[in-house]
């Protein structure tokens, strides 16, 4: 057999395989790469191949769909907070809406009165806050936000019967060698064999396209069907401050199409569609595509919100995106 550099048969001398295609080499011929050897066509392949400017990184073994959304914000911000571990610490939004969550799972679980409630928040969680928590609301706003989540809730608990799931998590599977999803159900009801899908907020209410483009209604419906292996007939999310809500419906004509209708207005997701572009954007992420979006005028609120630049890990997307291109 011929080395594959100079061709002439390897015999007697020692020899190497290529640790990238496995060709067999002379060892005077093989160009030693730290402890593996390689040939001259790998070699220069492998030294071509540009670099990230990430350097190298491991995913983690699960991801929530809320990072997904983050990637699709801003991938630099998806690179600090889940590659290098920089999550966001809680503030009043995050930390209410999580509290009251816990309440009212205990609420459907074991029925206790509003006046209960309102009282189990304020003593077990409320009082625990401390002023530095509310950063972009008063406390007293945050108050009466809370407040009127829990009135709303308690007009709704009465038709939350026949529970199939509460608080489920889910790790799901989107494609090979991509992290798995993870989401957690609020709660599930069965009417008639299928699986009607609820989930509590206590923001403000979703609006136009966003409707159309946000990624939680498609990814739960998969997780779940998947999961349980039983249909979804709809989901519905319940803005509870504003006392409104948000219902897709499964399309009649369509299984994987799901329609809210607002006013005159019609919003579809499609499930494939969804999946489709999950994948896509995991592929983006394997091959290290964390730079900041060209338009950054559209990231005004984006940037606002962000935790990173209080932490001294980002300049804003106007002056850090220049910098990644420098």
């Amino acid at each position: 057999m011929n080395c594959k550099s100079c061709f002439t048969p390897v015999d007697g001398r020692s020899a190497v395989s290529c640790s990238e295609c496995q060709a067999l080499l002379h060892k005077e011929c093989a160009i030693k790469v730290d402890s593996t050897f390689s040939c001259d066509v790998c070699f220069t392949v492998a030294t071509e191949k540009p670099k990230s400017k990430f350097g190298e990184f491991t995913l983690p073994e699960h991801v929530r769909r809320t990072h997904i959304e983050t990637y699709r914000n801003c991938p630099y911000k998806f690179y600090l907070e889940v590659i290098k571990g920089n999550e966001m610490p809680p503030n009043e939004y995050t930390q209410v809406g999580s509290d009251l969550h816990i309440l009212f799972e205990e609420a459907i679980a074991n029925y206790i009165s509003i006046e209960t409630m309102k009282n189990l928040f304020k003593e077990r969680y409320w009082d625990t806050y401390t002023d530095d928590l509310f950063t972009f609301k008063t406390r007293d706003a945050m108050w009466e936000r809370a407040m009127d989540s829990i009135d709303t809730f308690y007009t709704i608990l009465p038709n939350l019967q026949n529970t199939f799931a509460l608080e489920e998590t889910i790790f799901t599977n989107i494609g090979d060698d991509i992290p798995d999803v993870r989401i957690t159900m609020d709660l599930i009801t069965e009417h008639d064999g299928e699986l009607d899908m609820h989930d509590w907020k206590t923001g403000r209410v979703m609006v136009g396209v966003k409707l159309s483009s946000d990624l939680q209604a498609p990814l739960y419906i998969y997780a779940v069907q998947k999961h349980f292996k039983k249909a979804v007939r709809s989901f519905t999310f319940y803005y509870l401050q504003e006392n409104k809500t948000r219902v897709f419906v499964r399309s009649t004509y369509n299984p994987e199409v799901y329609i809210c209708t607002v006013g005159k207005r019609e919003y579809q997701i499609n499930l494939t569609d969804a999946i489709r572009e999950v994948k896509s954007i995991f592929s983006r992420i394997k091959k290290a595509d964390f730079n900041i979006p060209q338009e950054v005028r559209k990231m005004h609120f984006t940037c606002k919100m962000c935790h990173l630049q209080g932490m001294g890990l980002c300049s804003g997307a106007d002056e850090q995106s220049w910098y990644q291109k420098n």
